[in-house]
């Protein structure tokens, strides 16, 4: 009989000789949680909350910028004169954020969802966020400027994050809604997005539907 405490270890060397996706799917059936690659991790479109500016955002969906070079150029249009003070304030608490992870760890895991079939989607992307995309920036931003993590008595590389993975028939919109409603900064137009967005998904149709009906009933 296996040792109390060794099924880490056991499930570790079982995987050992499986491919990354492979070992990805089978954590998440047995309810490991494991830490993914940033690589394979991008939020989700049309959150009730976007923390990037829309066409960097948008160019990192359709695959035009990886992350780290939509992080870059988010940098640079802070840097510049004409910034605007939002876009500096949004960089400079994402800094914050990123300076406290790199000194105690990532206390709260982001929350994933597989990305949906036939969804096009950049080669190797496999998880959309959930919840904590200020959380990922942040490890962008830490991976952008080389930072470890420490963690501990223990040094982690960025490239990774901690995530716990929904399961299916989880309402997505309804949790993104519960973590950005309770925000102070979060006006009322943000709010009216995220609600919308809940209605489209409740009514089984997509956002991007024009009418707002599906198959002629209309959104809940």
């Amino acid at each position: 009989m296996a040792k109390k405490g060794s099924l880490t270890g056991t499930f570790s060397t079982v995987t050992d000789f499986m491919s990354p996706e492979s070992q990805a799917q089978l954590r998440e059936r047995a309810g490991i949680l494991s830490p993914l690659p940033l690589v394979s991790i991008l939020p989700a479109p049309r959150q009730p909350r976007q923390l990037l500016p829309g066409d960097l955002a948008a160019q990192v969906q359709s695959g035009e910028l990886t992350p780290a070079k939509a992080m870059a150029e988010w940098q640079s249009r802070a840097r510049a004169n004409e910034a605007d003070q939002a876009l500096k304030r949004d960089l400079e608490e994402l800094k914050r954020l990123a300076d406290s992870i790199a000194q105690h760890g990532l206390i709260n895991p982001i929350s994933v969802r597989r990305v949906p079939g036939n969804t096009p989607v950049p080669e190797g992307v496999n998880y959309y966020i959930i919840t904590g995309e200020r959380r990922y920036w942040a490890h962008v931003l830490l991976a952008a400027a080389e930072r470890q993590i420490q963690e501990g008595l223990e040094t982690r590389s960025p490239e990774t994050i901690k995530v716990t993975i929904a399961p299916e028939g989880v309402s997505i919109r309804a949790h993104q809604i519960v973590e950005n409603v309770m925000r102070e900064d979060i006006d009322a137009v943000e709010k009216a997005q995220g609600f919308l967005a809940l209605r489209y998904e409740l009514s089984g149709m997509d956002e991007t539907a024009e009418g707002g009906v599906n198959h002629g009933s209309p959104l809940v």
